[in-house]
């Protein structure tokens, strides 16, 4: 895979994730409802671009390195959300909202992966039912791999990965686990893209008609993959599979920028500390209109004051690269197995791949 290509997916990990930012700062113009109709598929899609068939060599491996990459970060940085949260609405409240077996239930549920942290949540199902992607995939390709005929296998493997999409969505299923069976379809789809891409021309024509079919589906579309609702599943689809066309190619047509590239490479980062963030601008809001003091614990931003969204995407993109910096930095001054424990500083980069 070359360099070329490998910028350009991180270009378009980088404004996927100031996407999802921007989507969570509740702008009030209709812009996250655009942003909605594929920000979430097309960071399966892009996950899917980097997997090999010659994890099939080594499973165990493959699946422990899903455990380091995913489970890892969502345990590690929920406990730390969920004590920093802890700690602030102590502060504000006077009260943490929690009894002392409340609290350890609450820990149990994030070490378990079965919960999510406040000022997290919309990063948390991702890492989950990335987890479980990466898991389903891997058993699809290990029961096809058995038949020797080429073309079978491969109608096989789209025929399982249909089965789970219709699944996912016909059911209602706790954990996102049918979330994880809709992006399974995304997930191949980007395997396929980075199997065939010498072939794909991303052709400029198709521009234009991919955008309008993504903001005309966010009038009539409904779309939150996280909670596996939608007003048209197939309208879903087709505008993910858009909106992923438009900002790849707008990523290769970049060919290189070091800023996107570096937000790209820290889209974990951004991803799990964007809502923490957002309270600083929740902060400055209450004290600049006198609002209530718990207001600053408004989650995920306070929603009234609507051209706010923007300072709230460039902190929600900025601070968590600080708030990375930091982490990274104290973790340094520990003793070496428990930075090997937290694992920090060597995930952000790999998250996607």
């Amino acid at each position: 895979m070359n360099v070329k290509r490998l910028n350009s997916i991180d270009i378009a990990k980088g404004i996927a994730i100031i996407l999802v930012v921007i989507g969570h700062t509740s702008t009030h113009l209709g812009i996250e409802k655009v942003i909605y109709q594929f920000h979430m598929p097309l960071f399966f899609i892009l996950s899917g671009f980097f997997y090999q068939d010659n994890y099939i060599k080594a499973p165990l491996v493959f699946l422990l390195v899903s455990l380091k990459r995913l489970y890892a970060p969502f345990v590690i940085n929920g406990l730390r959300l969920f004590f920093i949260g802890l700690l602030m609405t102590y502060l504000i409240l006077g009260s943490t909202g929690f009894s002392f077996l409340g609290g350890l239930k609450y820990i149990l549920l994030i070490i378990l992966g079965l919960n999510s942290p406040q000022f997290g949540g919309g990063a948390f199902w991702f890492l989950r039912a990335l987890f479980m992607v990466r898991f389903l995939y891997l058993f699809i390709i290990l029961f096809s791999n058995k038949i020797e005929n080429t073309s079978l296998k491969n109608c096989i493997v789209f025929m399982s990965v249909f089965i789970f999409l219709i699944i996912g969505y016909k059911t209602q299923f706790p954990y996102s686990i049918s979330s994880s069976f809709i992006a399974l379809f995304f997930y191949y789809m980007g395997n396929l893209y980075a199997k065939n891409q010498k072939y794909i021309n991303l052709n400029g024509f198709l521009l234009i008609p991919a955008i309008a079919f993504v903001i005309g589906s966010s009038y009539i579309n409904t779309v939150d993959l996280a909670y596996n609702t939608y007003t048209y599943f197939s309208l879903f689809i087709l505008s993910s599979i858009c909106g992923t066309y438009v900002i790849l190619f707008v990523s290769e047509k970049i060919k290189q920028n070091y800023i996107l590239e570096y937000i790209g490479q820290k889209s974990l980062s951004i991803m799990i500390f964007h809502f923490l963030s957002f309270v600083t601008i929740n902060l400055v809001i209450v004290l600049l209109f006198d609002l209530p003091i718990e207001r600053i614990l408004d989650y995920p931003t306070i929603k009234e004051y609507r051209w706010w969204w923007l300072l709230y995407s460039a902190v929600g993109v900025i601070a968590p690269l600080f708030i990375e910096k930091i982490i990274v930095s104290l973790e340094k001054k520990l003793p070496r197995y428990l930075t090997n424990t937290f694992w920090f500083e060597k995930l952000n980069t790999k998250i996607i791949k």
